[in-house]
């Protein structure tokens, strides 16, 4: 063995392989020798060891052989033995019955994980990618906008429902969780803009916040600030005060505020001027802000227009994506909204279904570019927007998609233009908790022939009921129809259902045509409607 002593009569010496001794540190010549060294064998307690030939091994320097394995061939024998391995570990860890079923199962999970490497790779987390991430601008043709005076935590809640429902935000995790994923074909709800009135810090903070975020998602964020219209007035039109007790604007005055705010605000968007405002742009990063000053978004096409104390559905942005079409081809359409007057939890059962109405519910709507520059952006009122929007003036017979089951939550209830008298009332309002892809869902039926003609099917089909209580007998085992025959007597019979009994120009919430839909305990559906002759000839029907 390498390094063994050997014990002679002046001197101890260590020979090693390479023929090297310890004594004076210098290579040995001799190549081959052999050494005997004669022990004394008839004293074996004074600890000498027995006669025994040392060999000193040749120098594997020169002149031996050694096999070389190349890398390609050490690489394929590798692979083979641990597939063989690996095999049979598998093989012996089921049972012999079930091999065949585990086997294929075990091969379409392998090849599952292999088909969903390739998009996980390429769908690379846009928050890990290096800056500036540079979505597709062009695609941002429908933003949203928030309208925002001083309620920082309302808007904070606001932009939370937001953020946590965009369509990006949706696709950041599907990429995730490992699931293949593809951008939204339209960015419904990017830009997002925030229009403040006033220039309050905590509010300007709380954009600024959310700016980051969605900066992390690639979508741009904008912060314009509107100077609030003066107040002149100690007494309003109707003798009250402008001010409430909490410093806030109250009554008239505060509604002319807000309709000089929507105003300018919806100015600044459907010009694109606030695209070319680089002191709007809120964005961190130096590169990803040149980025997007170099690279605008389009004009919009369209605008969702919500408010600070508005909640959003999960569903809400594929909800408007997928009806923006249908509002920028049908000229019958005013706009698009995502609220149910109407839509308490006893009323409603259908988170699916969508309709047409003659009433603008607002709270979280989308206006086209179309409609704006037919007459609304130029003529836009002083006061009361909503209700000056609900004129017959300025719908002109044309009506607003809805949905059954509301897509937005209104949580105000302190510091707004009515004193939170609408909050009051529709606090009890449902919202849709699934997330339905609208993209995927056939609206066809939404056409306003198609839709006139099977709402007509649906209202002469169902019971008539004499009154009241026989309409409630009847609801049980089908839908009802229960005529009213002016507004005053809507009125009565809409409180004794607890619907909302409210008009405006004319028209009451919810309505079709005057017919007003509610779902009793949330089954079958009761119609309040006009007489007979009435509905024939708002539905075109010949006699």
């Amino acid at each position: 063995p390498l390094g063994r002593k050997v014990i002679g009569k002046n001197k101890t010496t260590r020979i090693n392989v390479r023929g090297w001794s310890s004594v004076n540190n210098k290579q040995t010549t001799t190549a081959a020798t052999t050494t005997t060294t004669k022990m004394n064998e008839s004293n074996p307690s004074s600890g000498s060891l027995p006669t025994r030939q040392l060999r000193q091994r040749p120098n594997l320097n020169q002149g031996s052989k050694r096999f070389h394995l190349t890398p390609l061939t050490s690489a394929i024998i590798f692979l083979f033995v641990t597939m063989i391995v690996t095999w049979i570990s598998f093989l012996g860890s089921i049972s012999r019955d079930h091999r065949a079923d585990y086997s294929l199962q075990k091969a379409e999970q392998i090849n599952r994980k292999i088909s969903l490497m390739v998009p996980m790779m390429a769908a690379m987390d846009a928050r890990k990618i290096s800056p500036p991430f540079k979505p597709q601008v062009s695609r941002m043709d429908t933003p949203t906008i928030i309208f925002t005076c001083n309620r920082e935590n309302y808007l904070s809640r606001a932009l939370e429902s937001i953020y946590k429902y965009h369509p990006m935000t949706k696709y950041v995790k599907l990429k995730d969780t490992g699931d293949p994923a593809t951008p939204p074909y339209r960015m419904a709800g990017a830009p997002i803009i925030v229009s403040q009135d006033g220039d309050k810090k905590e509010v300007s903070d709380v954009a600024k916040e959310y700016a980051a975020k969605f900066e992390e998602l690639g979508i741009p964020f904008y912060l314009m600030h509107h100077k609030p219209r003066p107040v002149t007035v100690q007494v309003d039109q109707f003798g009250g005060k402008p001010y409430g007790r909490d410093g806030h604007l109250r009554g008239p005055e505060a509604y002319k505020s807000l309709s000089d705010h929507y105003n300018w605000g919806l100015h600044r968007v459907f010009s694109g001027e606030v695209y070319h405002d680089t002191d709007a742009l809120l964005v961190t990063n130096g590169k990803t802000k040149d980025y997007f000053t170099k690279n605008t978004p389009p004009n919009p096409s369209r605008v969702v227009i919500l408010e600070e104390d508005i909640e959003i559905a999960i569903d809400f942005f594929s909800y408007m994506n997928a009806t923006a079409q249908l509002l920028d081809t049908d000229s019958m359409l005013l706009a698009v909204s995502a609220f149910n007057d109407n839509g308490f939890q006893s009323m409603v059962s259908d988170n699916k279904r969508l309709m047409r109405s003659d009433f603008f519910p607002g709270l979280g709507w989308m206006l086209s570019r179309g409609v704006w520059e037919d007459g609304i952006g130029s003529n836009w009122p002083e006061g009361w927007w909503d209700d000056w929007l609900r004129d017959e003036k300025q719908r002109r017979g044309r009506h607003i998609i809805r949905p059954e089951v509301s897509r937005t939550y209104h949580f105000g209830k302190s510091g707004g233009a009515s004193d939170n008298w609408m909050g009051k009332q529709i606090e009890n309002v449902a919202v849709n908790k699934k997330d339905i892809k609208w993209e995927s869902e056939d609206l066809s039926y939404l056409e306003e022939s198609t839709f006139r003609r099977n709402y007509w099917e649906i209202i002469t089909a169902a019971k008539v009921a004499k009154d009241t209580k026989n309409a409630m007998n009847l609801i049980g085992s089908s839908n009802v129809i229960l005529t009213y025959n002016d507004l005053k007597d809507f009125v009565w019979k809409a409180k004794y259902f607890g619907i909302m009994h409210d008009e405006r120009a004319g028209v009451p919430r919810t309505a079709y045509k005057g017919v007003v839909e509610v779902k009793v305990k949330g089954k079958n559906s009761l119609f309040l409607a006009p007489p007979r002759d009435k509905l024939e000839q708002d539905f075109s029907i010949s006699t």
